[in-house]
């Protein structure tokens, strides 16, 4: 995969950066104490509901205190609205194009390849403790997320057929509640002797199964089924999630001893909520607008100035770059994120190009798409103030929002600034992120899809719509006249 030549200049940077650490760091072979690291996930959580984000309907204490203790980003954006895809970007640095998990259920591409390098896998080498606790079946083994990982305590399920031949999965069993997962960390971290490298999921946030403790939803209304109101339960669940992410803390505290723990917390994505029906008519994820892509990003521990909040636009991708070098670790292999560090020093403070896509149409899960045809693929991105919005199976559904003008993308600019869109659609068809075709039928019995349903993303019918693409250049696919030398770019005629 290829990137505008824009793209390419952080990477040098990044090297630079990384080699000049190494000399000096606590990694690398030195017989300095070495940190442990906690890479924290937040399912399905919004920026927007954290209090040091603003969040008037929840509060969070917890979260409050570690960004006062580091670094907040306040546009972060992340890479994928599904959970397998976005957290692979999270642990490669690399956006979906480049790792190759891009759906929940499709055969070849919904694992992530063992020749991707990973995060984990780095610090593994580098000799630190490596495990992962996690609270829900979409971060399970199922999608290759364990490489690396020497301790990997989640999900396998077990697939059953129920009385009209649907094949379900025992929900009670594929997900728990976060104090449940704290609690499995802590023992697992009481074992080890050597520095870790921790990835905890947590999940309350995703769905009603699980609510908190009574005390937390005591005063949540409910109808009369009994079901809690969808979006106060949410603020309570986030509410919770801060409760553990203490308890959390002050245990790996303990364990890391010193030269400490660093901590970066963050959202695989967000969700639609009642805002995101208000403003484009979807409460879910699986879209990617700015209710489902922004996300919390915090970063905090040694090498971290306290009281930082940068506002410049970052990507969930350039998380993996950043703890590499913060414990002075060279990351292998090919990266689109790079690292955080020039953003709270101050010596960068320009927004970074972000990018997102939803592979919806060939995605056996995906069965909002017959809700949505708009949402069978989209291809998000931004340079700022600009976000393009691609649907190449429908380019008259695209849009292009002004971010400065309208941060809530209500106003769709597409058909007055044609320049604009050009220019964005030319760097996103350089990427050449797109995906033509259906992915083969998985060769074993796992039924991805009946698990995911089961857990509340609504089993796809596993059926792919036929799509019949065809290659045109960039000023055609946007209704202009072509110009010489555009690029080429799939697109379905209407």
């Amino acid at each position: 995969m290829s990137l505008p030549r824009h793209l390419l200049a952080p990477r040098l940077a990044l090297l630079t950066a990384t080699l000049g650490l190494l000399a000096t760091s606590c990694g690398g072979g030195s017989s300095e104490p070495r940190p442990s690291v906690l890479l924290l996930t937040l399912d399905t959580t919004r920026a927007d509901y954290l209090s040091c984000y603003g969040s008037t309907r929840s509060r969070t204490p917890v979260l409050d205190g570690l960004a006062q203790s580091g670094a907040l980003f306040e546009n972060a954006m992340a890479s994928s609205a599904v959970t397998p895809v976005a957290h692979a970007s999270i642990l490669t640095g690399r956006f979906a194009p480049g790792h190759g998990l891009r759906v929940l259920a499709g055969g070849g591409g919904d694992r992530l390849s063992g020749d991707v390098p990973s995060l984990a896998r780095t610090f593994a080498e580098a000799g630190w403790a490596t495990g992962a606790v996690h609270s829900a079946f979409p971060v399970s083994r199922r999608f290759g997320l364990d490489q690396g990982f020497a301790h990997f305590d989640s999900f396998d399920g077990k697939a059953r057929i129920d009385e009209t031949g649907k094949t379900t999965w025992d929900v009670k069993n594929l997900q728990r509640r976060s104090d449940e997962t704290v609690d499995r960390t802590l023992a697992w971290v009481a074992e080890q002797d050597d520095p870790f490298f921790l990835w905890v999921h947590l999940w309350d946030p995703h769905d009603p199964t699980l609510v908190p403790p009574s005390e937390f939803v005591a005063g949540v209304p409910q109808n009369d089924q009994g079901a809690y109101h969808p979006i106060r339960l949410y603020a309570r669940e986030v509410e919770y999630l801060d409760l553990q992410i203490g308890r959390l803390l002050e245990g790996l505290r303990a364990a890391a001893g010193d030269p400490g723990l660093v901590v970066a917390v963050t959202s695989d994505h967000g969700e639609g909520l009642d805002d995101g029906m208000v403003r484009h008519g979807w409460g879910a994820h699986r879209m990617l607008y700015r209710e489902q892509v922004h996300v919390p990003l915090i970063v905090a521990g040694p090498g971290v100035p306290s009281s930082q909040r940068v506002r410049a636009q970052v990507r969930t991708v350039d998380l993996a770059p950043t703890l590499a070098e913060l414990v002075g670790l060279p990351f292998s292999g090919p990266l689109d994120g790079h690292s955080l560090s020039p953003m709270w020093s101050g010596t960068d403070t320009a927004d970074r190009i972000a990018y997102a896509d939803q592979v919806n149409g060939y995605d056996g899960n995906a069965s909002m798409v017959r809700r949505r045809p708009d949402a069978a693929f989209q291809f998000v991105w931004v340079e700022q103030p600009w976000k393009l919005y691609w649907r190449p199976h429908d380019p008259g559904k695209s849009e292009l929002f002004h971010l400065g003008d309208d941060p809530i993308e209500s106003q769709n600019r597409l058909a007055g600034e044609p320049e604009v869109a050009r220019r964005l659609l030319t760097d996103l068809a350089a990427m050449e992120p797109w995906v033509t075709e259906p992915y083969s039928p998985p060769a074993d019995i796992d039924d991805a899809a009946g698990a995911l349903g089961a857990l509340g993303y609504g089993g796809g019918d596993g059926e792919a719509a036929e799509y019949p693409w065809e290659r045109v250049p960039v000023s055609e696919a946007l209704g202009l006249e072509p110009r010489e030398g555009e690029p080429l770019l799939p697109i379905v005629r209407r």
